[in-house]
Formats: structure tokens, sequence, C-alpha cells
């Protein structure tokens, strides 16, 4: 996902920058130090990411700032650590980007900015069930970690036991792999904290789950399992052809084939439709309009002048070219969509 890349390139800089082992003076250029070009690089680089992940999915960029704030105190030691970060105008900066893009979209569609980024795409998420849904649901985000991310998540469990085995728990965040832990920490509980719940939205923390897993079986597998290092990467290569296997045939979207459906019905779509304007009516969560090259509020046309083309869910006779399921509906029922044209402009593939 676009977000996670973004998360996780987000995180890898901020420790960089706030991690108490690089020195406050290693701003200059002086010999030994690291050049400023390459601290104000990753500034630059930190909040590009803040502000390309709030683009992708709005609020989740705020783990960024929270964990920059957070870290400075708990893992660099001192709230002054903050300033290596570049806040003092990195922030501003993803203000005014984020802020631009924002005017922009109010101003193309002021109902679907309001309505629909800021009321479902945001507050309904977060709001989602009330405040007795997300209490009774807080142990989804970590069981999930857990099971979702097996055995990866088992071996970073292990891998925060030992680090709290060597030394006492107060300092655990002071350990080089601290960052890690209060990473995965912030994700959890910021997801958790949200009415609208997925799995997938802890990818951002698989990065960190990693690093502690091999920490693990590096450090310790030789002597719990009789591991060498390179035991541990041919066990990651099996994993990864398991999963890549199983996401390919066994996994329900493989066996229903609704994401293979959605591409053959856009490849005939262009075919029949030649670059012509297309209207999209109720075709849900679907990549549809995206693989069509359209960007489109429901129900709304691309251009001032009037679509030849709709797609919308079967539902009459007279279609010109029909899907194969695409989708599942609230009842179980499989959902496919159709080309329709308009009026009699009638267009067949042999007339193209």
């Amino acid at each position: 996902m676009v977000l996670t890349a973004f998360m996780s390139m987000g995180w890898i800089l901020a420790t960089w920058l706030i991690d108490d082992r690089i020195p406050h003076e290693a701003i200059s250029d002086q010999p030994g130090k690291r050049p400023r070009w390459l601290l104000v690089g990753a500034q630059l680089g930190l909040w590009v990411c803040v502000s390309c992940a709030a683009l992708s999915k709005g609020l989740p960029a705020l783990l960024l700032l929270i964990y920059v704030v957070l870290g400075a105190k708990l893992l660099g030691g001192r709230w002054s650590v903050l300033g290596r970060s570049g806040i003092v105008w990195g922030l501003p900066l993803a203000m005014v980007i984020v802020g631009l893009w924002a005017f922009a979209a109010y101003r193309s569609n002021p109902d679907h900015f309001r309505y629909v980024l800021i009321g479902n795409e945001a507050v309904n998420r977060i709001s989602r069930g009330g405040l007795i849904q997300i209490i009774s649901d807080l142990w989804k985000m970590p069981g999930w970690l857990i099971v979702k991310y097996a055995p990866w998540s088992v071996f970073a469990v292990f891998g925060v036991s030992h680090i709290v085995s060597k030394q006492h728990k107060s300092r655990l965040l002071n350990n080089p792999l601290g960052h890690c832990v209060l990473w995965i920490v912030l994700i959890v509980i910021f997801f958790s904290c949200s009415g609208g719940k997925r799995a997938d939205y802890l990818a951002p923390a698989l990065p960190a789950v990693a690093v502690l897993s091999s920490y693990w079986l590096i450090v310790e597998g030789p002597i719990r399992l009789h591991m060498q290092p390179w035991h541990t990467a041919v066990l990651g290569l099996i994993v990864a052809m398991l999963n890549a296997y199983v996401s390919l045939y066994g996994s329900a979207a493989a066996r229903e084939g609704y994401g293979r459906n959605v591409l053959e019905f856009t490849y005939e779509c262009d075919k029949y439709t030649n670059g012509q304007d297309i209207r999209f009516e109720h075709t849900g969560y679907t990549p549809l309009q995206a693989l069509l090259g359209y960007n489109q509020p429901e129900s709304e046309c691309t251009s001032t002048l009037d679509p030849i083309w709709i797609i919308r869910p079967l539902d009459e006779a007279g279609a010109v070219l029909v899907s194969d399921p695409i989708w599942q509906g609230g009842t179980q029922t499989e959902i496919r969509v159709a080309l329709y044209t308009i009026g009699n402009r009638t267009k067949t593939r042999g007339q193209q």
C-alpha cells in the first residue's frame, strides 16, 4: 500500500534523526560528523513522508508526528532532541502541502470534500459503532498482530522478552531496538481507538516486527533453536513462498476471482468505449474507475459533455457488456456490473 510505504520510510528517517546515539552537534560540517546536507535531506524526506501519508489516507499520518514527539523524549532522552527532526520548519511545510491539496479538492467539489472525504472517510471511520463498540473491540488489533502476522510476530514477542530479560523494564525503550517497540505500540493503540478496524491497518508495523523477529532468531536462535543466521534466511524464504502460494491459489480472493473479473471487464470496456466519456453509478468500492482512467464522485460525469456510456450494476436488459461477479453484496449475493449506452447510440465492437 502507498500509505504503508510512506509510513515505513517516515519511521526509518525519524528514528535515524532522533536516535540518542547521534549527538546534537552532528548537524554540522565537522570532520567525522554526518554532513549537514545529509541531515537536512533526511529531515525533508521525513516531512514529505508525513505529507504524502496524509494525502494517501489522512489521519494515520498523525502517527509519524506522535512518534517524533514521543521518540524525542523516550528514545532520544530529552525534549531538545526534537529539534533534530526539523519539526520547526518541517511541520509547517507538511501542513502547507496538505492544505493546498485540501483547498483544491474543496474548490473542485465542496460536497464530496465535506461529506465523503471528511465525513465518511475520516469522522465515520473513527466513530463507527460508538464508544461501546470501540471498547469491546480493543482486543482485535493486538490479536490480529499476533495471529495474522505469525510466525514473525511470535518471534518478535520473543525478541522483546529477551530485551526485557537483559535489562530493567523501565529501560526497554533505551535499547537500540526500543524504536521498534515504540512504533508497534503506537500503531496498535492508534488503530484500536478507531471504530473501523482491519488487520491490514497494521501493515506499517511490519518492518519493526521483522527487525525484532530477526534479532531474536539471530541472537537467540543458535542457543534456543540451534539455528545459524543462514537458517533464518532460509526460513524467511520458505515462509514467503508459502504465503505467495496461499495468496495465489488458496486465499478467498483467489477462489472467488473477483479481482480477475474486474480486470477482464475493464479490458473489454476499454475496447467498446474507445476513450469516450463514461459515467459510473453505484459501482461501490471497486477499482473500476481507476483502471479505466477516471476519478469521479458517484453518479457524476467527468466532462461537460453527456456521456455515451454508463457502468452500473446489472439491473435490466440491453447491456452491451456484462461482467462476471466482481463483489459480494450484503445478502451474500454476487454482484455483476454492466456497460450500457444512453439513448440509441449503441456501439458494438464491430463498428469500432
